[in-house]
């Protein structure tokens, strides 16, 4: 699941940094704008991550909108909008799916459309993700990415009647192998509790729902 939020955090990370103002004199003690002199008052973007040997990621924009993200490992991604909300998300490169602090060999092609409610609150996120992957391994020449696995994923986000806060995320996954009928099979539903404003518990069930709660006239009393 935290896969699924990286982008959409990002986006909320650099919108922060858009409202920055120099707040602090060479002191350290707080300023309520006085300082006019430093270029640095209006609207920032975050534009590069660097350390101090490489430059871990690169950030362009479309006035104020984050539009494409190039890291260290030549992935791409590319931001979509419409209005004020980002609609589309396009990814190519390489990430880490096992959580094991390395990117994977495979590479991943994904793209991720994005559904507002009446509202404006995010309701659903469709998924299509290809992976590739090299056919001949060091020392051989590198081979070219040839395509062995393709998913489809929906995540429905449900929000609390009484607080509005994100009550829960339901998952639906299914492998898409061309000839083979579609239909959802993996399943999970992520909860979320509150303390105050923040989040204090997120619980987590896998294959919880059976297929029947997804079928037309049946998921509402499941869900």
């Amino acid at each position: 699941m935290k896969r699924l939020f990286y982008f959409v955090l990002l986006l909320v990370g650099v919108s922060t940094i858009h409202s920055c103002k120099d707040l602090l004199d060479e002191d350290g003690n707080p300023l309520l704008d006085v300082n006019n002199n430093t270029g640095l008052n209006d609207f920032r973007a975050l534009y590069r991550e660097i350390t101090d040997s490489d430059t871990l990621a690169t950030y362009y924009y479309n006035g104020l909108q984050l539009s494409k993200v190039i890291t260290d490992s030549a992935s791409v991604t590319d931001i979509a909008w419409s209005g004020d909300k980002v609609s589309k998300i396009d990814f190519k490169g390489f990430l880490d799916l096992d959580g094991d602090g390395d990117l994977d060999k495979d590479s991943i092609v994904f793209t991720q459309l994005f559904t507002y409610g009446n509202t404006g609150k995010l309701e659903s996120i469709s998924e299509n993700r290809s992976f590739y992957k090299r056919t001949v391994t060091p020392p051989a020449p590198p081979s070219p990415q040839t395509l062995y696995k393709k998913t489809k994923t929906l995540y429905n986000l449900k929000y609390s009647a009484a607080t509005a806060k994100l009550d829960s995320i339901i998952m639906r996954n299914e492998p898409d192998a061309s000839g083979t009928p579609f239909a959802y099979t993996d399943y999970s539903k992520t909860k979320y509790e509150y303390l105050g404003d923040n989040i204090s518990k997120v619980t987590r069930h896998y294959d919880y729902y059976e297929w029947r709660c997804f079928q037309p006239g049946n998921h509402k009393a499941c869900l």
